[in-house]
């Protein structure tokens, strides 16, 4: 209650208020712990930071050092915890100007997350000055053996809350129900709605970080914590305080969540709405609270599981953005950003508006690289010399798409972001390889920024980086999780021959493709396109179309997306019902067509083909940002295949690799085409090759 008491007074800023609270917690906490417990050591971080947000920083420095000491000394140099304390420490003595010791506490922070494996990923011993051949390198962690958890999650707070009105949301993962309004939206659930996870077998307990999404909220305080969830029994329960921001009408419904993550890797997202109206709530008759009272009835479930298991022993990305654009009242597009890595503690969360002109600026450039593609003179082999104004057009289109970059990143990359990316290149160097992108929403490309920091400038983040994006909607049928594993046993090619509007360039796309181990021609009609979709989910490879992809403008602010067959246009609606129930292949998807890779605000749902193919199930999918030129995108897929085939034929090959390595050859031909191209999937997602039965896996009609 002190505690409680305490941060109420700190948040409010009533800091002489706040102080005795914390000496008093703290004394309370020295006489019944002792003075060596690790819960002392919270006590202690928190009259700590009441001093140095006061300017006393002489008299919270030693107050620092103790509650590290304690961690240490009760927990090992390897916790979460002792992370945090040297995080503190490692702020103070930045901001009293004591750099060196500084960046040395943090490097020890970032390996105290990491544990056992944090000399590969860091690279400490190169840090130090011994160099790295002085430090024994421990070896690598084994693949664990995983153990299925279930429990419910508690997402408690009041039903109803008048504007401006503060009030708390508490979170835990419990074995017993407290609460059923909390909506597992993303994560596997059984039948009763517990959340199911799949957890290192060798733990008795983990570490779960917990992050607060609350538009039209202001967040009091910090907006994530971490909970240690035990084998047996309940989480320690989470607390966070909320203002309701200003409605547009007497009531308006909105959303509280929270998301999940183990180590760097996304697990679900929990939420439940919050009625907020424009009056205060009468006198002596405070707003409900959700009780079992609103448990479901008995075969109405709201929401059916997921097909697909969490799976914690997966390679998390080294760095995840968590990016959501919703459209509030004002008509202003606010973007929620989540940064979250195992080598990054606390989670950095932020919010901004998107520039009103953002859209009609990356458009005018979409526009811009598209033309220039179509208009390049291509360097392929034994053309290159002879191609006219080749090497002055390679260069210009070169510098135009640098140029693109780097400002796209100066321009709309948020300083959270700059911030922790720059922090995970000084600690990891050329480690620092993997970047997950999850949104529903693809406006800000992030593949094509280039990060700079004064002389220090990269390449495309495509480019330098494995980057994958993963679409966060709200259909059940979305996998949770990209898969990291995938066989590959065959290629299917749809690739419709038109009477009209000829594609000059498929021929030789399809040409090439036949050199591709499991190549499998398909049929361009309606009809055969038809009896793949329904027995897709028994692909166990790709599906490749390439053909012609549309947007086209059916009324104000609304679009219609199609791709061309031989007979007839299939759009979005009539995809979904072509597509059949699934199974346990999970396609990957590759569609090399003008514009379907692109996503437009549909009457505020996000549509597009990159979400419609991977809440179908798909594992992965590709597809083009802008207008496509046709022998640009041949030359792309031809090039990405062959990459992709030697690669198989040496063992596991990992799809974001050759796609970079694919982008790389813009370099050479000056083609913006081969920076067009977006990834959903997985960043480390590895194929290995299948061999197919006799005849195949799927009968192909021609």
């Amino acid at each position: 209650d002190l505690l409680k008491r305490g941060w109420a007074s700190y948040e409010a800023g009533n800091y002489a208020e706040a102080e005795p609270l914390f000496r008093e917690a703290l004394a309370i906490d020295e006489k019944a712990l002792g003075p060596e417990h690790p819960d002392l050591a919270t006590s202690l971080n928190n009259l700590a930071e009441l001093l140095q947000a006061t300017g006393r920083t002489a008299e919270a420095e030693p107050l620092y050092r103790r509650a590290l000491s304690i961690r240490e000394q009760a927990l090992g140099p390897e916790h979460p915890l002792v992370a945090g304390s040297l995080t503190n420490l490692a702020g103070l003595l930045q901001a009293t100007g004591r750099t060196a010791e500084a960046e040395l506490l943090d490097r020890r922070s970032l390996a105290a997350l990491l544990g056992v494996n944090a000399a590969y990923k860091l690279r400490i011993a190169s840090m130090a000055s011994g160099g790295v051949d002085s430090i024994a390198l421990p070896p690598l962690r084994p693949p664990s053996e995983q153990l299925t958890l279930e429990r419910y999650p508690s997402l408690e707070c009041k039903k109803q809350v008048a504007v401006g009105e503060e009030f708390s949301v508490v979170f835990s993962l419990t074995e017993v129900q407290r609460t059923a309004v909390a909506l597992i939206e993303q994560g596997q659930a059984t039948p009763e709605g517990q959340l199911v996870l799949s957890l290192p077998a060798e733990a008795d307990r983990w570490e779960i970080d917990v992050v607060l999404l609350a538009d039209g909220f202001t967040v009091l305080g910090s907006d994530s914590s971490r909970i240690t969830l035990p084998r047996q029994g309940d989480s320690e329960a989470v607390l966070f305080r909320l203002r309701a921001e200003p409605i547009g009408a007497e009531a308006e419904r909105r959303k509280v969540a929270v998301t999940l993550w183990h180590k760097g890797a996304y697990l679900a997202r929990i939420a439940r709405e919050v009625s907020v109206v424009d009056q205060p709530l009468a006198a002596g008759a405070p707003a409900p609270i959700a009780t079992l009272a609103d448990l479901p009835q008995a075969g109405k479930q709201q929401r059916p599981p997921a097909p697909v298991a969490l799976d914690l022993g997966l390679e998390a990305p080294d760095l995840t953005l968590w990016v959501q654009h919703r459209t509030g009242p004002d008509a202003r597009e606010r973007v929620t950003l989540m940064l979250m890595s195992q080598y990054l503690f606390p989670p950095l969360t932020h919010q901004f508006d998107l520039p009103a002109d953002a859209r009609a600026w990356l458009e005018r450039y979409y526009g811009e690289l598209s033309r220039r593609g179509r208009g390049v003179a291509l360097v392929t082999e034994g053309a290159g010399a002879d191609a006219p104004n080749s090497e002055r057009g390679v260069d210009e289109n070169v510098a135009f798409a640098r140029g693109f970059g780097r400002e796209l990143y100066r321009r709309f990359a948020p300083e959270p972001f700059k911030q922790a990316f720059w922090k995970l290149k000084d600690a990891l160097g050329s480690d620092f390889d993997s970047i997950q992108i999850m949104s529903n929403d693809p406006t800000l490309v992030w593949e094509l920024m280039r990060p700079a920091r004064g002389e220090d400038e990269g390449e495309f983040l495509a480019v330098d980086f494995r980057v994958a994006r993963w679409y966060i909607g709200e259909d059940s049928a979305l996998l949770m999780r990209p898969p990291q594993i995938l066989p590959f046993k065959e290629l299917i090619v749809i690739a419709p021959r038109y009477s009209e509007r000829e594609l000059p360039y498929a021929a030789k796309e399809l040409e090439e493709l036949r050199q591709v181990p499991g190549f499998s021609p398909w049929g361009g009609r309606l009809a055969s396109v038809r009896q793949l979709l329904m027995q897709g989910g028994a692909v166990t490879g790709f599906i490749h179309f390439a053909g012609h992809g549309t947007v086209r403008a059916v009324d104000a602010g609304l679009n219609e997306y199609a791709i061309e067959l031989e007979d007839q246009s299939v759009d979005l609606m009539t995809w979904r019902g072509l597509v059949g129930d699934g199974g346990d292949a999970h396609p990957f998807y590759f569609f090399n067509a003008c514009d379907v890779g692109q996503i437009h605000h549909v009457a505020n749902f996000v549509e597009g083909w990159a979400p419609a193919v991977l809440e179908a199930g798909a594992s992965g999918y590709v597809g083009g940002l802008w207008p496509l030129a046709d022998r640009g995108a041949a030359e792309f897929a031809a090039r990405f295949y062959h990459t992709l085939a030697a690669g198989l034929a040496q063992g596991l090959v990992t799809v974001a690799d050759v796609l970079r390595e694919t982008r790389r050859y813009f370099y050479a031909n000056g083609d913006p085409t081969f920076l067009g191209y977006v990834y959903y999937g997985d960043p480390n997602l590895k194929l290995a090759m299948q061999p197919a039965p006799g005849g195949g896996a799927v009968s192909a009609p021609h």
